[in-house]
């Protein structure tokens, strides 16, 4: 089975959680490859026209793991622009960790989860759950390490 990490990171937060999820993955033996959607501009004011720097081919992989922020409440621009050009996921089994500033999962992180799953299960992928990590306060290490090893224990 392999396994794409496909992540969107604008300040580094969460790409330091996918990569904490890469090597849990990996320490298990699983073939896990860490990929970043990136846009040349991801200004809010216009998040219908964003543009894709890297939009990486995901064809070769049977699981992903989308790891994404919260940008007003909804799924960051970037990623929701890649994945809803990605027309086709049938066959592929996906799990979401997504990464939000605010103190409560309620905040902004447990609907962005739900707009994440709905749109990989309106492309035809088999969405096995998600986590959310809370950015904001002490403890942040513990919780990215409990959220991804959570998300590894659905693939």
């Amino acid at each position: 089975m392999k396994i794409g990490i496909i992540v969107n990171s604008k300040s580094g937060h969460t790409l330091q959680a996918a990569e904490v999820l890469k090597q849990k993955l990996a320490a298990r033996g699983l073939d896990v490859r860490l990929e970043r959607v990136s846009a040349y501009d991801e200004s809010p004011m216009d998040k219908g026209s964003v543009k894709l720097k890297s939009a990486p081919d995901i064809s070769g992989y049977d699981t992903l793991v989308v790891c994404a922020w919260v940008m007003g409440g909804t799924l960051c621009p970037a990623m929701n622009t890649y994945l809803s050009g990605n027309n086709n996921l049938s066959g592929k089994t996906a799990v979401c960790m997504i990464t939000h500033a605010f103190p409560f999962k309620s905040w902004g992180g447990t609907q962005t989860l739900n707009q994440t799953e709905r749109l990989l299960e309106s492309k035809g992928a088999l969405v096995k759950g998600g986590g959310i990590v809370n950015w904001m306060g002490f403890g942040r290490k513990s919780r990215i390490d409990s959220v991804a090893e959570w998300t590894a224990g659905l693939i």
